[in-house]
């Protein structure tokens, strides 16, 4: 059980680095289309 919790904790903390960098991305683009195209996070 404590394997699978470890996995579910990775997935969420993994979930919210993805929306986090997508809001930033998102945000980027609203500010600077130019810059958030050519400013990728990954």
């Amino acid at each position: 059980m404590e394997t699978s919790v470890c996995v579910l904790r990775d997935l969420t903390d993994f979930l919210v680095q993805c929306c986090r960098v997508v809001s930033e991305k998102e945000r980027m683009l609203l500010h600077n289309p130019l810059v958030g195209l050519s400013r990728r996070p990954w």
